[in-house]
């Protein structure tokens, strides 16, 4: 009896072949085993755009996801975190500024803040943050096929498609009681974003030092800025994330807030009885792009000035 052919669609990664990085069509061998073991014959597809005759050869095929996948192309919103090829960041940046944005707001968003990589970290990467109003907005649909109509949004996004190597989204609720807030209504120019995993079961001896140690010493060192965020869907949910403006990168050279509010000896001890409930952080700058932006968050009603 001949086995079943079943394609499997492959990653456009960046992938190692020895000691080289390259960009390469992969997939984990998980998904060929499970095929073989059911039965069938694993055969890959590349992300090429294949014509329809490949397809023909096929008795099924398994599509695996990817962070290459657009996830407008199965209804859900964009996502925040995007990486863009390294020839197309110019085009990219026109195609958001001018047909992204207006439908955005047309569609009633609020802000929408996106930040761009400095000189360290992935290149080409843009991180977007817009407020969601309740989970049910996921019901209707992408914003952005309401706002600009079915046909121009399919016009959009064949556009957009060619432009991405990948994207990868995380719905964050601000964790208010730890987090110090201005409102001042300016976009910072600059941010420190640390993310960090925490040990299961810490989390709220986490916010509970930050807020009650960690937020009084921000605030004695003239901090008016610091949010923490909670990882609620597309991360694990023992991450948390820390945003903190700066003005720029000479900010770094001097001593931290920490250290500036309670002495040096002070800060560190504090910073390791924090550090005792994480098992990793990462620390990113990025800058604040302003043609991609636009819009600030309000303070909410009923809150204290």
């Amino acid at each position: 009896m001949t086995r079943p052919v079943i394609g499997l669609t492959t990653y456009a990664e960046e992938a190692r072949f020895g000691v080289q990085d390259t960009f390469a069509a992969v997939l984990p061998l998980s998904y060929v085993h499970a095929v073989h073991v059911s039965g069938g014959r694993a055969v890959l597809v590349t992300p090429d755009d294949p014509d329809a005759d490949v397809l023909d050869g096929l008795d099924g095929i398994m599509f695996t996801g990817g962070s290459d996948v657009d996830p407008e192309l199965y209804g859900e919103h964009p996502h925040p975190t995007t990486m863009v090829k390294p020839d197309m960041v110019t085009a990219y940046s026109e195609l958001i500024q001018k047909e992204a944005i207006p439908a955005y707001k047309k569609a009633g968003i609020p802000f929408r803040w996106v930040f761009a990589n400095g000189p360290v970290g992935p290149g080409a990467t843009f991180v977007s943050a817009q407020p969601i109003r309740n989970y049910a907005d996921f019901d209707q649909g992408p914003v952005l096929r309401a706002a600009m109509g079915p046909d121009i949004y399919a016009k959009y996004l064949a556009r957009l498609r060619p432009m991405l190597l990948s994207t990868h989204g995380v719905i964050q609720t601000l964790v208010a009681n730890a987090s110090i807030q201005s409102f001042s209504g300016k976009p910072p120019a600059w941010v420190i974003v640390a993310t960090t995993q925490l040990l299961p079961g810490r989390g709220a001896e986490y916010a509970s030092i930050t807020t009650n140690e960690f937020l009084p010493a921000f605030k004695k060192a003239g901090v008016t800025d610091s949010w923490m965020f909670a990882a609620n869907f597309g991360a694990p949910v023992t991450q948390r994330t820390i945003v903190t403006p700066i003005a720029g990168w000479a900010d770094l050279d001097q001593p931290g807030a920490l250290a500036r509010a309670l002495g040096p000896e002070a800060a560190q001890k504090l910073n390791q009885k924090r550090a005792a409930l994480t098992t990793s952080t990462e620390s990113v700058v990025m800058r604040y792009v302003p043609e991609l932006s636009y819009g600030t968050p309000t303070r909410p009603a009923g809150t204290a000035q």
